[in-house]
Order: C-alpha cells, then structure tokens, then sequence
C-alpha cells in the first residue's frame, strides 16, 4: 500500500513559499468582512528586519490566534533582513485603514528618522487603532530622536540580555489576559529586554528577572496612548517560546483586549470565538491502528486522503512544515511528506548503542530546536537526537518495574525543558528535570498511557487500564476527573491520549472499546460530550493515537 497525497496544509505550505521566497509580500488569508457585533477581527500583522525567523513566525502566531480568536489576517513581510529599512508600507498615510488592530512583530533598529517615524504612529494615535506589539518591535527605530514610537508602546530598551530560558512572573492573576497564564513560567528559551523606562500609564503584566542588572524588567504590559489600546511583549525571540500554548494564549488575549472584545473571565466576547475546526473546513483525523495495519487521514464522512502501512504504532505528529513523523514498528521511525517521500528515518533498534538489545520506542516529538526526542523502552532512557541520529542530549529514566514493552508510553518535553513521561508497567507519570532528576510524581493507580500539562500548570493523565481520565495538581491532588462510565452512552475502555484544546476542552483517546463506543471523545469541563468520532471500517479496536484537526 502506497502513500496518497493529501492536500489540506497547502495553505499552510504556500505561505512558507511565499514567505521565504520575497522580501516583501502581502498575503490575504481570507476576505474581511465589515461589522463589529461579530468576527472576524481584521488583523495586519507586519514583519520584517534582523535577527528573527518570520516566515515561520508569521505562521506561528497567525495560526495560534486564530485556534483562540475569530481573526482574518493580512500578513506583510517587507524589508528582507536589513534592520535599516523604512518599509513602503508605510509610505501610505493610510497604512492601517480597514484593520481593526495592527500586530507590529518588526525589527528595524538601523532606522532614526524622527520625522518619518512620527506620521507612522499617527493610525494609532490620532485614529485609535489598536496595536500588538511583539519582542523586537520595542527595539525597533530605538535611535530616532523622538518617543513617538516608546511612548506609543508605553516603554524604553535598547538593549538585551544574552539568550536563556527566563522565570517570568504574574503580576496580575485576575487580569483577563492573565488569568490562565500560570504563577511562574520558565519559558523554553528567551532573551530579556532591558527595559530602561516605562510611561505612568504603562500596567505591567508579567517581569522576569535579568542577570546583567540583577533587577526584574517587564516583560508584558498593557498602555493607552490617545485613543489606541496597546499590548506589549518582549517574548517571543526564539520560536519554540512563541509556539507554547501559553504564549499564544497571553498574546491572543492581549489582541482581543487591545480591540475590547475579552471579557472578564479571559474568553472572546461572543462573535468572536474561534471557529470550530469542522465550521471551517471539516474535522480530519490523523489515526493509527496496529489492527488495521495502517495509519490514515480520513475526514468525518469516512473518506481516505492519505494512508501508509504500519505494523506497529504508539505515537504521531503532524509537524508544522505539513509532514506526518510516526512510527511503522516499535523500533521505527519516519518523517513522510505529504506527496509519499520520505525525508527521515530513525531505527532505534541498531542506532546509538542499541544492538542486540531489546528496545521499544512508545513516544517521541520533534523539538522546536529540529532534534527529535525519542523515549527508549529497554534501555530506560529519553535521548535527542538530529537528522543525523546523532544524540545530542540524554537522561536516563527512572523505572521500578523494568519491562522492554512497558517501560513507557506517552512522553513529552515541556515548555521548561522537563520531560513529562508515563510509565506503564509502574503505574506512575514522572517529571524529569533537564539532567533527569524525578521533579514529580503521580501514580495513577492504572497502566498509565497518556499525560499533557495544562496550562493552568496541572496534569492531565490518560489512565489506561484505569478506565479514567484524572487532573491532578502539582501537591498530588486529583482536582477533576471522568470515570468509565459518567458520560450518558460512553463506556471508556483503554484511555489513551490526552490534549487540551484551545478553547478548554478535552480531547480524550478511547481505544479498545469495541465497535459500539467512540474512539475519540472531546468534552469539555461540565462533563457534556462536545464531539465524537467513531469509524471501525477505517480503524478498527487498536487505535492508541489520533490527531483531530
């Protein structure tokens, strides 16, 4: 059986094109629509300058705030890598008419004409424009003799600390845009800006604390200036910072703040919610099954775009370039693109000290850095490693009860380089701090498969054989719970994967429950079942790992 295309990431794939191909472009993602009881927000995002991967990052917080708000997106990327351009856009005096707020993620440094400068703020001064601004934007134009740009922003820096992850703190845990961002977040990579001045209208959000000046710099906050409402972070230089949900979450709250459509328990005003996967364009389904012998993308109504055989399948990916990573056998991986080709391959069974020993590979994720984590069942370890399947990172895992099958299930690594692995054979989820060193525990009391940290900062577990799904807080306490049989028709078998969606639901993997039952549930917290999906002709009783898009 031959792999079939698929075509559902070609808009995806062809802003990347575009993206990398231009040094200016202007894409539209949909048509706009008039109207202010109702979505879309009409968003230009502008990009741009040194020192920053944008073509992905376009794509990073485009996408990410549209999963979390109604937005139609117009993207300009104009300037190439040159931190001294003044861009055409702003040629215009009417650059920003027809937006309902405008996400500045530039990085012009190079530029000091003060008059020049002084007309582009004036859509947001004078016309009350809304205004995102992201990280290198506060640096942008930091030499022109004028505060017409800080002001605007409520800040001053001009300079940066070197690149490390970064402890940064909540200030306010009752603002709407920071009422789901956790007491502490160590960000999986960062650069600290020294924030040198800050305006007396500026509301600071979240610090972190900087090593150069030994003191706390902001590194969120709010400010008005005229009539434009502006969010402001200095977050977002490294992409695997930007793609954590809980960046795109403060950000996407900041956005709806900024136009007044957030409402006081941190969610869109109605009309403005995210629309569903399947309002949009249907839900497709990327799932395994080892019964079947196949992993597949079916849509709802049961139609195939694209399959490859398997024997063997605990995990899968889709990867933000479109390609699908999964696993054919216990010991064998694979990076396919869409059209078939494969573009990687890893054989954990005779790579990396591995043969002649009993080895099985249960869980594994690319990384934001391009190295792919691999949890080793056998050898008891959590190793990273690059295209090459050199390792480049590797602790060893703590298991009471060694068993080459058994030895794992899920595992992920988390925002603050811990990992989050679930041992099967242990009944137990354990984090592992950087060097390995177990940070926390929790056993499940069932043959552990799936756990994810929320963004509240508990975990989720997936319980196995313990027919259950368990929320449990950092103390150990179980704080919400779904037992085998609480929802109205659903009797859940062997709970699988886990995944918390955007908008606070659940997603909840239900395998081996025979052909009667939904094989993936979503609900959300009042315990009332959102979605199901149920196909036994395209997978059968053994479908551990799915993908709802």
């Amino acid at each position: 059986m031959s792999a079939q295309p698929f075509h559902f990431f070609s808009k995806r794939l062809l802003l990347c094109l575009l993206g990398v191909g231009f040094l200016s472009g202007l894409i539209h993602l949909e048509s706009m629509r008039a109207g202010e009881s109702t979505g879309p927000i009409r968003a230009l995002m502008i990009s741009g300058g040194c020192c920053h991967d944008y073509p992905n990052q376009n794509l990073i917080l485009s996408e990410g705030i549209s999963k979390r708000a109604h937005v139609a997106w117009t993207l300009v990327r104009q300037g190439g890598s040159d931190r001294a351009i003044q861009i055409p856009l702003y040629d215009d005096p009417q650059w920003a008419e027809g937006y309902d707020v405008v996400v500045h993620n530039e990085c012009f440094g190079g530029v000091t004409d003060a008059e020049w400068l002084e007309t582009i703020v004036k859509p947001h001064t004078e016309g009350g424009v809304p205004a995102v601004f992201i990280h290198c934007s506060l640096h942008s134009y930091r030499g022109a003799d004028t505060d017409a740009w800080r002001s605007l922003m409520g800040a001053r820096s001009t300079s940066h600390e070197r690149a490390r992850p970064l402890k940064v703190e909540n200030l306010k845990p009752h603002h709407p845009i920071m009422k789901h961002f956790p007491p502490m977040w160590d960000t999986p990579n960062g650069e600290l800006y020294k924030i040198e001045k800050m305006w007396p209208d500026a509301i600071p959000l979240a610090q972190a604390y900087g090593q150069d000046t030994q003191k706390d710099h902001v590194v969120a906050w709010l400010n008005h200036l005229g009539n434009a409402r502006v969010f402001t972070t200095t977050l977002g230089h490294h992409n695997e910072t930007m793609q954590s949900e809980i960046y795109l979450d403060m950000v996407s709250r900041g956005l709806l703040w900024a136009v007044g459509k957030l409402e006081v328990d941190g969610s869109p005003s109605s009309g403005f919610e995210a629309p569903l996967a399947s309002q949009l364009q249907g839900r497709r389904i990327l799932a395994g099954d080892y019964s079947k012998k196949r992993i597949a993308i079916v849509d709802e109504s049961g139609h195939v775009s694209w399959e490859h055989p398997i024997k063997d399948i605990h995990d899968l990916h889709v990867l933000p370039n479109g390609n699908i990573l999964f696993q054919t056998s216990w010991t064998q991986l694979l990076e396919m693109r869409p059209d078939g080709e494969i573009v990687w391959s890893y054989d954990a069974s005779t790579m990396n000290g591995n043969q002649g020993k009993r080895v099985e590979v249960h869980a594994f994720q690319r990384l934001a850095n391009g190295l792919t984590m691999v949890a080793e069942s056998g050898p008891r370890r959590i190793i990273e490693v690059d295209h090459h399947g050199v390792i480049h990172k590797e602790i060893a895992l703590k298991v009471d009860h060694p068993d080459s099958h058994r030895d794992t299930r899920m595992a992920r690594k988390l925002d603050n380089g811990h990992y989050l692995v679930c041992h099967e054979a242990d009944h137990t989820v354990r984090e592992y701090d950087r060097d390995g060193k177990v940070v926390w525990e929790y056993v499940t009391g069932g043959e552990v498969y799936g756990a994810t940290r929320l963004r509240n900062g508990h975990t989720l577990i997936g319980n196995g054989s313990g027919h259950n799904v368990l929320e449990v807080n950092s103390a150990g306490e179980i704080v919400w719970s779904l037992s085998q049989r609480e929802l109205p028709g659903i009797e859940l078998a062997w709970v699988t994967t886990v995944e918390e969606l955007p908008n606070g639901h659940f997603m909840i993997g239900n395998c081996h429950a025979g052909p009667q039952q939904p094989q993936i549930i979503e609900v959300n917290r009042d315990k009332k079942v959102i979605w199901s999906f149920l196909n036994f002709d395209a997978f059968g009783n053994a479908m551990p790992c799915s993908k709802v898009f």
